[in-house]
């Protein structure tokens, strides 16, 4: 049987036998190693690729606590501002990486599919449901879309 005392000494020096034999960061076979900084990498489109996981349509930021939860907002969109105009009718502008004919076409659909009436009045687009209307405006932003809702 070792002796405790033995027993440390063995451990610490096989520890740092160990350490000397791994090397440290910055060191090859005991000689200093350079680093050089690398270019980033290349972005490969996964569209076409049919292991790629879905990308998920999000909304980046808060919807106002009173904006209408039946009204459809297309997706991808980021929320850029909103307020109460003028006119006292609460307003949101969001911004889309779509396009202005993806976006018009997609959300016209989920209007419709949520139960909301359409019309065109003076560029925007105006719903109905029920006793509630809000207009939609929209405009190219190169690339994507700004929307405005007003409500």
């Amino acid at each position: 049987m070792v002796p405790i005392e033995h027993s440390r000494t063995l451990v610490m020096g096989l520890a740092l036998a160990a350490l000397a034999a791994a090397g440290c960061p910055g060191t090859q076979d005991g000689k200093n190693v350079d680093t050089v900084d690398v270019a980033a990498g290349l972005e490969v489109p996964t569209d076409s690729d049919p292991k790629a996981p879905p990308e998920i349509a999000r909304l980046t930021g808060a919807l106002p606590s009173d904006f209408p939860r039946d009204l459809p907002v297309h997706l991808p969109a980021s929320v850029l501002d909103f307020g109460t105009g003028a006119d006292g009718l609460r307003w949101v502008s969001l911004i889309s990486s779509d396009g202005g004919d993806r976006v018009r076409t997609a959300t016209e659909a989920r209007l419709r599919a949520a139960g909301w009436s359409l019309s065109e009045s003076g560029g925007a687009l105006v719903v109905r449901k029920g006793e509630r209307r809000a207009r939609l405006l929209l405009e190219e932003a190169r690339p994507g879309t700004l929307m405005r809702y007003e409500y």
